[in-house]
């Protein structure tokens, strides 16, 4: 028996990869998943991790998709589960997968929409005051952007460096710029290549809030990563 499934995700690490080399059998117990992961403009999403656990067991696995947006597995039987997309950040919406209990084998289609966020906003990399050395407390931030780079190899990422008004133009403008290049050193030497990464130092030209408040020179006080694709 054959179902098919769609699900919109549109949000914008962890368990054993699913194997998906090879043919594979559904038995009584286990359904066999045919999943497409795309982007809401229907293009294929590759090299994305989708993590699987169970509603009200232990279950937990995940897959990777491939060069189509597809992956393959067998998962048990008469249960329902939570599927989460692990991006450059753990993503906090889940959706449910439900296996009926059915007799016999039984065959599951999954079709699955998301739409990528095209820049995220490093909220926990920290800096000095009026400095560029990276702070340790920025080092987990940093980690999982870099272990994202690493999956994710067709992406390509700008680092932006962005200040408050406070100080001369010409100093923000450096310092953003600085503080960019130091995240770049650091993915770096993560082992992501610098072909693929770039910085740039904006200064206070992009505020995201207003100036007149300390609350909102701390928000514009920030570092963006923007994603391309490289091919």
């Amino acid at each position: 028996m054959k179902i098919e499934i769609l699900l919109c995700l549109w949000m914008g690490f962890f368990g054993t990869v699913i194997a998906q080399d090879g043919p594979l059998t559904p038995t009584d117990e286990k359904a066999k998943v045919w999943l497409q992961f795309n982007s809401s403009e229907g293009d294929p999403l590759r090299d994305e991790l989708l993590v699987f656990t169970g509603k009200t067991t232990a279950y937990t696995d995940s897959c990777i998709t491939d060069f189509k947006g597809q992956c393959r597995f067998l998962i048990p039987e008469g249960a329902s589960y939570w599927i989460r997309i692990e991006g450059v950040r753990a993503d906090s919406q889940f959706h449910e997968l439900v296996v009926p209990d059915m007799p016999g084998s039984q065959e599951i289609d999954v079709f699955l929409e998301y739409a990528p966020p095209p820049f995220i906003v490093l909220e926990h990399v920290y800096f000095d005051t009026d400095s560029a050395a990276l702070r340790p407390e920025s080092f987990p931030e940093l980690d999982r952007l870099a272990t994202y780079l690493k999956r994710k190899k067709n992406l390509r990422a700008e680092i932006q460096g962005h200040t408050d008004n406070q100080g001369s133009r010409a100093h923000n403008a450096t310092l953003s710029r600085n503080r960019a290049v130091a995240v770049l050193r650091y993915l770096v030497a993560q082992g992501i290549d610098f072909r693929r990464l770039s910085a740039k130092g904006y200064g206070p030209d992009q505020p995201k809030a207003s100036n007149e408040t300390a609350s909102g020179r701390q928000l514009n006080r920030r570092v963006e990563v923007h994603f391309t694709e490289a091919y």
